[in-house]
């Protein structure tokens, strides 16, 4: 769900098995962050938010960093720019979706965090002034009608928890825009390693506001579900997303992470034993046809 920026020229077209190669990681990287929906929901049941973020984002930071030190010969001040800039809208993003998972199931998190692939092309209508076409209106009619299935035909059912994560939904598909328009320019891995960062100092820092929790090195449990959060959805996939995007179209990039809610839905049902019934059966598949919808274009255009 992060297309390239509208006004970026096309990249060189890569060959069939650099693209392969591409799609293939880019599938595991939707895995990675639909599993991470899953994963914290368990850490946050012993920890509070704020430093279960940083403790997440520290260690993801710190095994991306040797990536980076190979990049060092790159590294001047627009890298630092844009690295600043893209943590701190990383930053907002993982505040209001962990604040809402907090509130709501994995499995409405998941799915209302793919809304971000809805927004982007009416982020693009504004901030760039182009027409909409008819796929991203009917996608969005598509997406709106999955979130009231979700709730059993009541919007009223909603709660404050699925408006965070709608709010943080927007603010990624702003963050993936930006993202783009650095991608191929910019060295992936340390740009990479400052968003993390940023999102993990900022979470330390609003962690010392937060009432006191059992000391995390002494509860196995929770130090596990944070290494799995830190190299399986945070590390790994924003690593790949920033150096393998630019290897395929944004089309093909978009409708592979869409997968990233069923993953969530997925995994909620398999490890948290949350509900898969016909209700969110039918939000998952009206959610996800919209946002492929969304990003549909005809051939030539």
């Amino acid at each position: 769900m992060q297309p390239t920026h509208p006004s970026a020229p096309a990249p060189a077209r890569p060959g069939l098995r650099s693209r392969l190669r591409a799609e293939l990681l880019l599938a595991g990287a939707a895995a990675g962050w639909g599993a991470g929906f899953v994963l914290m929901k368990s850490a946050l049941a012993s920890q509070p938010v704020w430093p279960t973020l940083g403790w997440r984002f520290a260690l993801a930071a710190l095994l991306v960093l040797p990536l980076a030190w190979r990049e060092r010969a790159q590294w001047r001040p627009a890298v630092l720019r844009s690295g600043l800039l893209l943590g701190l809208l990383l930053f907002a993003v993982f505040a209001l979706l962990m604040s809402g998972l907090q509130r709501t199931s994995a499995t409405n998190t998941g799915l209302l965090a793919g809304l971000t692939v809805v927004w982007i092309p009416l982020i693009t209508r504004v901030w760039l002034h182009r027409p909409l076409p008819p796929a991203a209106w009917a996608g969005v009619a598509l997406c709106a009608a999955g979130v009231v299935a979700m709730a059993g035909g009541r919007l009223d059912a909603l709660g404050a928890g699925d408006a965070l994560v709608v709010g943080g939904s927007w603010v990624s598909a702003l963050h993936m825009l930006l993202l783009a328009g650095s991608a191929g320019r910019l060295p992936s891995a340390s740009l990479t390693v400052l968003q993390l960062l940023v999102v993990a100092l900022l979470s330390a820092a609003l962690g010392w506001q937060q009432p006191p929790a059992p000391p995390p090195w002494e509860d196995t449990g929770f130090l596990l579900l944070v290494a799995a959060t830190a190299l399986l959805s945070t590390a790994l996939p924003y690593a790949v997303q920033t150096r393998y995007q630019r290897d395929t179209s944004p089309m093909r990039a978009a409708m592979i992470f869409n997968l990233e809610p069923v993953f969530a839905a997925l995994l909620a049902f398999w490890l948290l034993h949350e509900p898969l019934g016909a209700q969110v059966a039918l939000a998952a598949a009206l959610i996800v046809a919209g946002m492929v919808v969304a990003e549909w274009r005809p051939r030539g255009s």
